[in-house]
């Protein structure tokens, strides 16, 4: 007999911690890489939004959907970067968006989206990334799919009714 699970504000509060350490880990590994394609993929996701700013524009910028199956009827995560961070005289400055691959990377990775989405987090356990795949949707918000079937982004995305997502 299996019983229903809730886990604890504490471990909500855990797996935060988790996501956003290993988010940041992330980050700051590829910090460098970012600077130099800030502008040719702000530019590229111009293009891909057009005109359509239904979503807050930090929403857009910094927020994705990261789903547990190649479907938007499937259970996701809602997930977001800092939108400031604090320079070396203390003052508050515009961070550097995380691109919304990483971000549900992360979330995969600490169990917080897929398979193991049920179960608090485990301190020290990393779970398994499948290949995940990058769609935006109509109100210029991110959504990350994993790539089960290999299909690649552009005949998932489209599966989804979605477009691909810049880069």
């Amino acid at each position: 007999m299996t019983t229903a699970y809730e886990p604890s504000t504490g471990e909500y509060d855990a797996l935060g911690r988790r996501i956003s350490a290993e988010v940041d880990r992330v980050a700051r590994r590829e910090r460098r890489a970012r600077h130099a394609m800030a502008i040719g993929a702000a530019t590229a996701a111009l293009a891909a939004v057009g005109a359509v700013w239904l979503a807050s524009r930090d929403f857009q910028d910094y927020g994705a959907y990261c789903y547990s199956e190649p479907s938007t009827s499937s259970s996701f995560v809602t997930i977001s970067s800092a939108t400031e961070a604090h320079g070396a005289d203390g003052r508050a400055q515009p961070a550097p968006p995380i691109p919304a691959l990483e971000m549900c990377a992360a979330a995969w990775r600490v169990g917080a989206v897929g398979p193991h989405a049920t179960q608090p987090p485990v301190e020290g356990v990393e779970y398994a990334v499948p290949d995940l795949v990058a769609c935006l949707r109509g109100d210029g918000v991110t959504s990350v799919f994993p790539d089960v079937e290999l299909l690649g982004e552009a005949a998932l995305c489209a599966r989804q009714g979605l477009a691909v997502a810049a880069p």
